[in-house]
């Protein structure tokens, strides 16, 4: 089993704009209150992954379903590994990219479903539910490019952290049997064989989304 995360994760507030840093929060899917909740709407997914007690068949459905949104799955997945039940590694559900600026912080976020999410240093958000299907298909390469790092690497044992200084570069993938981190600069990322691919398609999913934020009167920088 993976080793559990020691701590809690805390609501972290890089952007001026209050929903941003909702936005921003959820993206890492670590603060359990933001996603619960006490209403049982017809197909909420809720009451299945935090319901008690534990449906082990219907959270594992969620858990392993290709076409169900990827952190929803990440979330039942969480469940699963709470109950110390055991889950295969190395599923890699979204891929977030934090990039400081002298102005602020650029977040990247790529999901296995395709969902895009960027907030930049002005607090401008574009989120993308899996359309249009060229943005959907660079997001799920930046997830097949991230699989040889995560490969190598191991979950988190510690919370979230605040975002890293300028100069540097944080990457959070979202796995199946937990958190993984790497963090470098620019630099030393575009030199590692294994980062290197990342970034490469995490530029090319940013030029994809600048695009359409230019076709919506946005601006990304």
């Amino acid at each position: 089993m993976p080793p559990m995360v020691k701590g809690r994760a805390r609501f972290i507030r890089p952007y001026s704009d209050e929903k941003v840093n909702n936005s921003y929060n959820l993206l890492f899917c670590d603060i359990l209150e933001m996603v619960k909740t006490s209403e049982n709407r017809e197909g909420d997914w809720r009451p299945i992954v935090f319901g008690e007690p534990l449906n082990l068949p219907l959270v594992q459905s969620i858990a392993y379903d290709e076409a169900a949104e990827s952190r929803v799955r990440f979330l039942a997945f969480g469940r699963l590994r709470r109950k110390r039940i055991p889950v295969l590694p190395k599923i890699i559900l979204g891929v977030i990219i934090e990039s400081p600026q002298d102005q602020g912080l650029n977040t990247l976020a790529a999901y296995a479903d395709g969902r895009v999410r960027y907030f930049n240093m002005v607090n401008h958000a574009i989120l993308l539910e899996g359309q249009p299907a060229p943005v959907a298909e660079v997001a799920r390469q930046v997830i097949r490019a991230a699989q040889p790092l995560v490969d190598r690497l191991g979950p988190a044992a510690q919370p979230r952290k605040p975002p890293p200084a300028p100069g540097a570069l944080r990457f959070t993938f979202l796995v199946s049997d937990g958190t993984y981190t790497g963090e470098g600069a620019y630099p030393a990322i575009m030199n590692d064989e294994l980062a290197r691919p990342i970034m490469q398609r995490a530029e090319e999913l940013m030029a994809e989304v600048t695009k359409i934020a230019a076709a919506a009167g946005a601006t990304t920088n």
